[in-house]
C-alpha cells in the first residue's frame, strides 16, 4: 500500500500535465487567390492605367485612385473577388457577359439602353470566383439608330488587382447576338 499511494500521486500528476492548453490554436492562414496575367481578344487595345494614388473614384469603369478597385464607393458598386465594368458613349446599347466556373454566362445590361445618358455604364461583381478561367465578351445589343462603331472601355479588377482596361470597337454589323471576346484571365 505504500507504493500504490506514491504511484496514484505520481499518476495524478501525470494526467493533470496532459490536460487540455489554454493556449489557442491558430488554423494555417488560408492562400488568398490570385489572378494570371490577362489574355487579349484579336482587335482589342491594352490602355495606360492613368490613376492618381488618392484620387477621388469618378464612377467611369476605371480604377481612378490606383487601389486596385474599380469605381468603389459609387452607387451600386458592391465589393467582390472579381469586378468588371464596362464603359461607352455613343448610339448603342452594350451587354457585359461573362463566362466561367462562378458564372453561367451571365449577361449584365442594366444601365446601357438607348434611352439612356451618353456616358453608358455596365458592370458585374462576383463576390467569390472559383479557380479557373474567364471570359470576358461584350455583345452589341442594339445600334440604337446609330451607324458608327463605339468604342468600350472594358476594366477587369481580380484578386484584389486590376488586371487592365482595354478598348475593342464595335459596328453596327456586331449586333447580331453575337458576343465578341474581349479579355481572358483566370483565378488560381
Amino acid at each position: 500500500m505504500r507504493t500504490a499511494l506514491p504511484l496514484a500521486l505520481c499518476l495524478a500528476s501525470c494526467l493533470a500535465g496532459c490536460g487540455a492548453s489554454t493556449e489557442p490554436v491558430e488554423s494555417p492562414p488560408q492562400a488568398l487567390p490570385s489572378a494570371g496575367e490577362p489574355r487579349l481578344a484579336d482587335g482589342v487595345v491594352a490602355m495606360e492605367n492613368t490613376c492618381a494614388e488618392g484620387a477621388p473614384e469618378v464612377c467611369d469603369a476605371l480604377d481612378s485612385d490606383c487601389d486596385g478597385q474599380i469605381d468603389e464607393g459609387c452607387e451600386g458598386v458592391s465589393e467582390g473577388a472579381v469586378h468588371v465594368a464596362v464603359a461607352w458613349s455613343g448610339d448603342a446599347d452594350l451587354d457585359l457577359v461573362i463566362e466561367g466556373p462562378s458564372t453561367s454566362g451571365e449577361t449584365e445590361d442594366a444601365r446601357g439602353a438607348c434611352a439612356e445618358p451618353p456616358q453608358r455604364l455596365e458592370r458585374r461583381v462576383m463576390g467569390h470566383a472559383v479557380a479557373g478561367e474567364y471570359v470576358v465578351r461584350l455583345r452589341r445589343a442594339d445600334a440604337c439608330g446609330g451607324e458608327d462603331p463605339v468604342t468600350a472601355s472594358v476594366s477587369v479588377s481580380a484578386a484584389g488587382r486590376l488586371l487592365g482596361t482595354f478598348n475593342r470597337s464595335l459596328a453596327p454589323d456586331t449586333s447580331d447576338g453575337e458576343a465578341v471576346e474581349i479579355v481572358r484571365f483566370s483565378i488560381e
